[in-house]
């Protein structure tokens, strides 16, 4: 909340109006730290200013807090962070929420995940039941054809015996 600063019209620990800033990187109210090259930055009057001034700061900053407040007439610093106070209150309960429907949706794949287990280990079984019970279907009909040729060869046995008794 730099807007909250331009009570004081001395920035002390900041470049001189125009100076140099490349260590502080800021400046004093109204001016910018502008990067000539590598090695050098020199304060200067903000984009679309043609000065520095404290004037221009606290302007800057009137609109800073009009934007922060959503207010024209909460203009103040004090307005600017309680404003900044009440947003991060709200995106903390934002965050709060977000945590709480991504633990849910955690939990929740989880119990998906495990039942997705059991349907998958479910259809191995059943794949394997359905395998079985073809085996099996295949076995019997290869016995009922031997069951079959053991009672036709049985009823031809009797048939022979008993023509042979009667001879």
């Amino acid at each position: 909340m730099w807007w909250g600063l331009v009570d004081n019209a001395n920035n002390a620990n900041c470049g001189d109006w125009n100076g140099a800033c490349q260590a502080s990187k800021c400046c004093q109210h109204g001016c910018g730290c502008i990067v000539k090259n590598a090695y050098w930055s020199q304060c200067g009057p903000l984009e679309g200013q043609t000065s520095c001034s404290v004037d221009i700061a606290k302007n800057s900053a009137t609109k800073h807090a009009m934007q922060a407040t959503g207010s024209q007439n909460k203009t103040s610093a004090e307005d600017a962070r309680k404003a900044s106070e009440a947003a991060d209150a709200e995106a903390a309960k934002d965050k709060e929420a977000f945590e709480k429907a991504e633990n849910t949706h955690d939990q929740a794949h989880k119990v998906f995940m495990k039942l997705h287990a059991a349907r998958v280990e479910a259809e191995k079984l059943r794949d394997e039941s359905h395998e079985a019970a073809e085996k099996a279907k295949h076995a019997a009909d290869k016995a009922r054809k031997k069951i079959d040729k053991a009672q036709v060869a049985a009823e031809t046995w009797a048939t022979a015996v008993s023509l042979e008794v009667f001879k």
